[in-house]
């Protein structure tokens, strides 16, 4: 993954071969950062786990298959801003936009 992307990734309809075959398939990929900050929840976890979110958009393939693009984020990431779908891009909880808004003394 480049270091352009956010963490993503994509699930793919598979072929059954059998019963227990997946319906879908794919990978995801995380960066340091959100390693890190997993690593950091399961520290401070009681039970030594901790829960991802991941949002999906169904899309299509430039080969004209359906798939879903993933966007994964950690508790934190989910906790720490408000609007944007977690992950980033949003303020910060409990801070308004106004507060960046505020007069430079030049």
């Amino acid at each position: 993954m480049s270091d352009q992307y956010p963490p993503g990734g994509a699930l793919f309809q598979q072929d059954k071969k059998n019963q227990n075959s997946p319906d879908y398939s794919g990978e995801i990929e995380i960066d340091e950062a959100m390693l890190r900050e997993i690593a950091l929840e399961i520290q401070q976890a009681s039970n030594g786990r901790t829960k991802m979110r991941i949002a999906g958009w169904k899309k299509m393939s430039k080969a004209g298959k359906p798939f879903l693009s993933l966007k994964p984020s950690t508790q934190t990431s989910s906790a720490a801003y408000s609007g944007g779908g977690g992950g980033g891009g949003g303020t910060p909880a409990g801070q308004s936009n106004d507060a960046l808004n505020d007069e430079i003394p030049f």
